[in-house]
């Protein structure tokens, strides 16, 4: 772009170079034929002609010769400031104004005809700064672009914005600063048009660039790739996407490979070659979708595999086996209803038979009449599953049976209780108890002979030899006292007896016999010991 107007006459009229715009710069006004015009306009009355040297030395200036010196200094001081006020509002021009011929010194030259007022020279000087305004950010966007390389990614974009430029500069250089202001304001829009589409330009190039990795076409995401970094040299995703060329060639077959073997159905081996690619280019998109395609297929195909396996097993009976082959399905598809249920038949049969088993142990522990283990496992079989009749009525009946068998043993094992009428009348109804129940085992009908044994003898006296050195004087607790004896023979029902020897001078005695029954041992009751 021009420097100044008279850069048209120094180019020959024709349009600068296109590759570079040049900043404008203010033009030379020369300023010193102006003077000599503006002079000539000073006032209404023309500059006096210069005196007489000899008649200034010899005669002394009167007052009005001196009004007359003081009025034309600052007539020519007031000059200087209009021509300076001048040059500044004076826009370029092809040539400086052209004045008269020069006349003899002294003489006042004549002023040339005005071709343009003051006003129109502000508004075209005006003008011209609002267009070195613009053209000073068009230079600086331009620029800016350029460092983006906009010439390479642009071209056609870019040679309109030259265009409009170069005729704006025309237009300048003829003085049309309005016209060429809109040249140049059409060129700055366009520069800001092009720098709005850069980003989706390198978002257009990037999303090639990766289509092109993914179809295994090196080159051509290559060259979208350099294209980005020339607009941005270290723009993150382009210097990621060139390097994952230098590596395509082979994920892309390892890839296509693994594709190959999936369609053939050998989803392992394909899952191994999407693997291998991916070691390479872990982004390599065909592969990620190959591997996830493969490994469902997989899945779907170990996960039919476990659940047939796991009703082969449980029609067969291996129901901890058919459970397992159920736990591998669902581990493989957790949310799968057909798992969730194949897995939850297996565990109520397992339930089912381990109810059974139970069952038939409690039974076996009740034939057995062993009825604290029955009622046991009848807990055990509750404990699972609380709907189980048969276990509801075996605790029971076990329980029942178990209370009695207790009560039994325990009369049995200690008659000597009997002798309390209470606990007498208890083992009597508990006897009637265990009489009234159909098919006794061995076990209770041994209980009720013992018992019924005990109850008769528990009633039946016994003969108990008393002995003693016919000096003591013996008494029995609650049955009452005796001379001195040497042998004595009693009756006495079964039960715990205590009899007491006392002699004068001797240390009395105490002696705690049982009466169970005939053949119960002498007692012998006699104080030995002196005090």
């Amino acid at each position: 772009m021009p420097d100044n107007i008279d850069d048209n006459s120094k180019n020959g009229g024709g349009p600068i170079a296109p590759e570079k715009f040049e900043p404008i710069q203010a033009a030379d006004i020369p300023l010193s034929q102006p003077v000599t015009q503006a002079a000539a306009k000073v006032g209404d009355q023309p500059a006096s002609a210069p005196h007489n040297t000899s008649d200034t030395q010899s005669t002394a200036p009167n007052g009005s010769n001196r009004r007359w010196i003081y009025g034309s200094i600052a007539a020519a001081l007031a000059c200087v400031l209009l021509l300076f006020i001048a040059t500044i509002y004076q826009s370029d021009s092809t040539s400086p104004p052209s004045i008269s011929e020069e006349k003899p010194t002294g003489a006042v030259t004549q002023a040339p005809a005005i071709e343009e007022s003051p006003f129109q020279k502000a508004q075209l000087a005006a003008a011209r700064r609002t267009a070195q305004d613009i053209l000073a950010r068009v230079l600086e966007k331009q620029q800016s672009l350029e460092t983006m390389n906009v010439q390479h990614w642009a071209t056609e974009e870019y040679q309109q914005v030259l265009s409009a430029a170069n005729e704006g500069d025309r237009l300048y250089r003829e003085r049309e600063f309005k016209a060429a202001i809109e040249h140049y304001k059409s060129t700055e829009a366009l520069l800001d048009k092009l720098e709005a589409g850069r980003e989706p330009h390198i978002a257009l190039l990037l999303e090639q660039g990766l289509a092109a990795i993914n179809q295994g076409q090196s080159e051509i995401a290559q060259q979208a790739f350099e294209q980005i970094l020339l607009i941005t040299p270290d723009h993150p995703q382009a210097l990621q996407g060139k390097q994952r060329c230098v590596s395509l060639p082979q994920v892309f077959t390892a890839s296509e490979r693994g594709k190959a073997l999936q369609a053939e159905g050998s989803y392992a081996a394909a899952l191994a070659q999407y693997g291998q690619a991916l070691s390479l280019d872990a982004l390599f998109e065909p592969a990620l979708q190959g591997q996830n395609e493969a490994q469902r297929l997989l899945d779907d195909e170990q996960f039919q595999a476990a659940i047939n396996q796991g009703y082969q097993q449980l029609h067969s009976g291996e129901l901890s086996t058919a459970r397992k082959h159920f736990k591998q399905a669902l581990a493989i598809r957790p949310q799968s209803d057909a798992a969730q249920s194949a897995l939850a038949q297996a565990d109520n049969e397992i339930a089912q038979r381990t109810i059974a088993r139970l069952l038939n142990s409690a039974q076996s522990d009740e034939s057995k009449e062993q009825w604290q283990a029955a009622l046991d496992t009848y807990n055990k079989i509750l404990s699972r599953d609380s709907a189980v009749t048969a276990a509801t009525v075996g605790k029971i009946r076990s329980s029942a049976r178990q209370q009695l068998d207790a009560k039994l043993v325990k009369f049995i094992d200690q008659p000597l209780r009997l002798a309390s009428p209470a606990v007498y009348r208890d083992a009597q109804q508990s006897l009637g108890d265990a009489q009234q129940i159909a098919q006794a085992g061995q076990r209770l009908k041994q209980q009720i002979t013992s018992l019924s044994h005990i109850l008769v003898n528990a009633k039946k006296p016994q003969t108990v030899v008393l002995r003693s050195d016919n000096l003591t004087h013996v008494s029995i607790f609650k049955l009452g006292k005796f001379d001195p004896f040497t042998e004595k023979t009693l009756q006495l029902k079964p039960g715990k007896y205590i009899a007491e020897g006392i002699r004068p001078g001797y240390r009395d005695v105490r002696v705690e016999f049982t009466v169970l029954g005939a053949g119960t041992a002498p007692v012998i009751v006699q104080c030995r010991e002196t005090i």
